[in-house]
Order: structure tokens, then sequence, then C-alpha cells
């Protein structure tokens, strides 16, 4: 199937690669945009390393959920200096995930579009690392609050699914705002009581300033690392 040129190469069950008949110029606020986010992500990796919560070479594999335009892929990829086919980018906008092959950041095989959490949940793939650095706001929020309620939210069904797509000794790295790291620190703090999983929380190295002047990060910790996880025994529910 071909959509605006796409080509769009379905498999059943989970997420698209996604490849393309022509590339198109990236603009220049969208490159400020990826090497901000590049910069940012490589100046975080570096501060994890400092403090021995990751070791560049324990990492072979690399899985970046939520990659958006691609900057915080490329710094995975650059700083672990990892191949093309051992790292994966998940992104659900199918334009997102455009930007990061036509800027040469990952080839076709290695962009998968769509649901990443489905993708994850599959397991069919081991990764080292699994990183969501532009991890965005629980829109089911009241989940985590709402014992009746069914549905789990953002935050419980990717640690879930991206518990079962880990290698053994793999960790998981969330980088977000704020309110959302408070939603993910919460969920943590119970399932580690539960001895479901275990986690570092810390702070991130400064304040950061999106390209449009807003503090996206303030003072409280703004990354979570999971080192254990039990896929089998996360609790929907606190």
């Amino acid at each position: 199937m071909s959509i605006n040129g796409v080509n769009l190469a379905f498999r059943t069950g989970y997420p698209a690669s996604i490849g393309f008949s022509k590339k198109e110029p990236i603009d220049e606020p969208t490159l400020n945009f990826i090497n901000w986010r590049y910069k940012e992500t490589i100046e975080l990796l570096e501060h994890l390393e400092g403090l021995s919560y990751i070791d560049r070479s324990r990492i072979n594999s690399a899985c970046d959920f939520g990659a958006g335009c691609g900057g915080p892929t490329r710094a995975v990829k650059s700083f672990f200096d990892l191949e093309d086919n051992n790292i994966i980018a998940l992104e659900n906008n199918r334009k997102n995930a455009e930007v990061i092959i036509n800027s040469d950041i990952l080839p076709n095989s290695s962009v998968i579009i769509g649901n990443g959490i489905e993708y994850l949940q599959k397991g069919e793939r081991k990764f080292d690392l699994i990183t969501a650095c532009m991890f965005g706001s629980d829109l089911n929020i009241y989940s985590l609050f709402d014992r009746n309620r069914s549905t789990p939210d953002l935050t419980v069904e990717f640690l879930k699914g991206a518990a079962k797509s880990l290698n053994e000794n793999g960790k998981i790295i969330i980088f977000s705002d704020p309110v959302t790291i408070g939603k993910v620190k919460m969920f943590c703090k119970d399932q580690k009581a539960k001895k479901n999983l275990d986690y570092i929380c810390i702070e991130p190295p400064g304040i950061f300033i999106s390209p449009n002047g807003i503090y996206e990060y303030g003072t409280d910790p703004g990354v979570v690392i999971i080192t254990e996880i039990d896929p089998d025994k996360i609790d929907t529910h606190i």
C-alpha cells in the first residue's frame, strides 16, 4: 500500500516498517529541533555514565520508544556506537518517522511506525537498552488512582511491554518533564514495594529550555532508570 508516496509494508499484529520512494529535504527548524534533542540526550547519557548507571561496553542493542523526529535516537546510536541493525526507533507519527529516515539517522528497516507498546509486548526482539527520552504525558492518568478503572495508563503499558523486550540485565531509561516523571516515580515506588521492579530516580544534568523558551524540566528528578523488572508481576493498579 502506498500513501502520499510512502510505501507501507504492514505486518500483522504489530507496527509496520516504512519505506520511501523519494527522500524529502528536512527544513531548518526541524533540523534545529533534532540537534537540540540530540545534544540534550547526549548530555543525559554522559551524566548517567559518569554516575556509573550505564556502561557503554554492555549495550550492544537498543530500542528508542517514541522516537519523535529522531534526535534521541541519533544520540543513543552515536553514544553506544551501534550499527543500524542493532537499534530500532518506534514512532507512532508517520511524518516524524519520515524525518528519521530522510535525515539519515536510521534506514527504513530500523524504523517502526505504529503502536510501539504493541511492538514491545510481542517480545520478539530483545534489547540491552530501551529508552523513552521523549516520554509523553499520560492521557489516562486517573487510571493510576482509580482502582475501579480497568484500562491501565501509558506508564503501565509501556513498562509491561518494555520488560518483555529486554535482555537479561537490560535497562529502561525514561526521561521526561517533572509532571510525567512524577507519575512514573509514583508507579515505580509502588511496584518496588511489591518487589515487581527496581529503579533509580535522579535529576537530569541541568535545566533544559526548549526552542520556544519554555522550561521543560524543573528541579525535580527527571530521569527514571528501571534496573530490574518482571513483566508477569507488574500490577495495573496501585
